[in-house]
């Protein structure tokens, strides 16, 4: 007995037990179903076929107006920030920024990816990367308290970007920040523009 790749089964036992297998399968073939039946006592194959039956004609609706599906009002959508960025101006101030940051820090501060502090100007070009949350509000005052000294000779205004691994809700971020941090975007081409 040669199976179809002209391969012979290992036994007659693996043979009955592929055929065995076969027992109940169904095979649809365009409008005819073919199910297998075994019959292991007097050594028979039998294949019982069943029409299928079309499924019924679609009524003709041109006639009937059709009404869009009634939907349920939507959730209320949570609107989300994956990163803030903020001038470090004249006017910014280190002290309330460190409680701000603090802030961040306990309610969020594993899902701070990282914290970049830097400056482009047309004669510099300065960027640290603080990456992870492991990093205290001490440390980034202390980074930006550096670079602002030594930005001043340069005449360039430096940046802090906090990024967030996972989107957090605005309105969070903004009750700690205030609404300033949504009006500040830094594109990509900031960089290169002359300040």
């Amino acid at each position: 007995m040669l199976g179809t790749y002209e391969v012979k089964p290992l036994s007659a036992q693996v043979a009955r037990e592929a055929i065995r297998r076969l027992n109940g399968k169904i095979i649809e073939i365009e409008e005819i179903k073919v199910t297998l039946k075994i019959d292991e006592e007097k050594d028979l194959i039998r294949f019982e076929y069943e029409k299928i039956k079309p499924p019924p004609p679609e009524e003709d609706t041109s006639g009937i107006t059709q009404f869009p599906p009634v939907t349920t009002i939507e959730e209320h959508k949570i609107k989300t920030i994956s990163n803030i960025t903020l001038d470090i101006d004249q006017s910014f101030n280190c002290d309330e920024f460190r409680t701000k940051l603090g802030t961040l820090y306990k309610l969020y501060g594993t899902l701070i990816s990282s914290i970049k502090i830097g400056a482009h100007g047309n004669t510099i070009r300065v960027e640290f990367n603080l990456i992870g949350a492991q990093h205290s509000p001490s440390t980034v005052i202390g980074v930006i308290r550096f670079l602002s000294h030594l930005l001043r000779t340069y005449k360039t205004i430096p940046y802090i970007d906090i990024n967030f691994s996972n989107p957090l809700p605005q309105d969070k971020i903004t009750e700690i920040f205030g609404e300033d941090v949504l009006k500040k975007v830094r594109r990509s081409w900031d960089r290169l523009l002359p300040t």
